[in-house]
């Protein structure tokens, strides 16, 4: 078996684990929030990371009517300051915590969703070279023993 058909088939699978790690988080979103209502909220509070990408919310309290921590908040306006108009989704069963609307698009899912494809398509690609590979050395006959290449010869192509 080939360098890259090992790594393919010990990569693909780590890819799909990944694309699942990833994936994880939104389909919860969407599962808990699935029957929320949009509230007008106000924000309390935000604080924010600045990596290289620009700055992204870390925490987000809000309130809508009551106070209200904002789960996965990186998607929430970047300007955002104490006492701004906010909408976000509030579940029933959800007391305490709020979504954003923007959470629950297909852009989130879509990253997870590619990721295990990729990895999908790697394992795919794995299989078929063993198989290939298998199939062409069957398809080789057998040198009977004493009857291989000597020392010294040539081989012309």
């Amino acid at each position: 078996m080939s360098r890259s058909t090992v790594i393919a088939l010990i990569g693909g699978p780590l890819i799909i684990l990944v694309g699942l790690l990833l994936l994880g988080p939104e389909v919860a979103a969407h599962y808990r929030y699935r029957d929320a209502e949009r509230v007008a909220g106000t924000v309390l509070d935000v604080s924010y990371a600045v990596p290289a990408s620009g700055p992204r919310a870390r925490e987000l309290t809000v309130s809508a009517p009551d106070v209200r921590r904002v789960e996965l908040p990186s998607d929430a306006p970047r300007n955002l300051s104490p006492g701004d108009p906010i909408t976000v989704l509030v579940a029933p069963d959800r007391t305490g915590r709020a979504l954003l609307p923007e959470r629950l698009g297909w852009g989130h899912l879509a990253s997870g969703l590619v990721v295990i494809l990729i990895g999908l398509l790697g394992l795919a690609w794995a299989v078929v070279l063993t198989r290939v590979g298998r199939a062409a050395l069957a398809a080789v006959p057998a040198t009977p023993p004493g009857e291989g290449p000597r020392p010294g010869d040539s081989h012309r192509m």
